[in-house]
């Protein structure tokens, strides 16, 4: 959400001295979507969870940030409930990987998502659907025919969609930064031709 309405949100509980936590699992998208540091969110609360495989494309694993006087003090507990995991560097190691073009590589996909879409919508065969306020998820839905013919040859082309929602025909999809490896003519075309 922008970040004027989070503050009016947050106002109450922290003038009632209620301690405030972000589940920030995609806040890295605040910077591509509105042009806001993560950090100047982040800082608005007490904690913060940041996922390392949601923007990051760490197999998983998450970060949690906070003041020592709470976060030295989760470690047993966290150990306790089973996220002990000695062998989890691996998921920071390709965390750290996206890190530092995360932001700007974002912006690429964002711009070449709005591209994209704008094509689908001007073509008419592909209905498109943006969830509003920043999020990387959208809806695909072939207007005529099979929506699970269309994945499959899609799936040919290199092209991989999730199944569709039930009996809707309706794709529940992500933009992500495997889009920089294609350009938007190309995924575009594919998911024209094999309408």
């Amino acid at each position: 959400m922008p970040l004027n309405e989070l503050e009016k949100i947050l106002a109450p509980a922290r003038a009632a001295g209620i301690g405030l936590h972000l589940d920030g699992a995609r806040l890295p998208l605040y910077f591509p979507y509105f042009g806001i540091d993560p950090a100047d969110v982040a800082a608005l609360f007490d904690t913060v969870y940041v996922s390392l495989y949601k923007c990051f494309s760490a197999p998983s694993g998450a970060v949690l940030a906070g003041p020592a006087s709470l976060i030295n003090d989760l470690y047993h507990t966290r150990r306790m409930f089973g996220g002990g995991l000695n062998e989890a560097w691996p998921m920071a190691a390709v965390a750290l990987h996206h890190l530092d073009d995360y932001a700007a590589l974002a912006q690429q996909v964002v711009a070449m998502a709005e591209d994209l879409f704008s094509r689908l919508r001007e073509d008419g065969r592909v209905e498109v659907e943006r969830i509003p306020n920043g999020t990387n998820v959208f809806r695909l839905k072939r207007k005529n025919g099979d929506g699970e013919q269309w994945r499959l040859r899609l799936l040919e082309q290199g092209v991989e969609m999730p199944a569709p929602q039930g009996d809707s025909g309706v794709f529940v999809c992500k933009m992500n930064l495997t889009w920089i490896r294609s350009s938007v003519e190309e995924l575009g075309q594919k998911l024209l031709d094999c309408c």
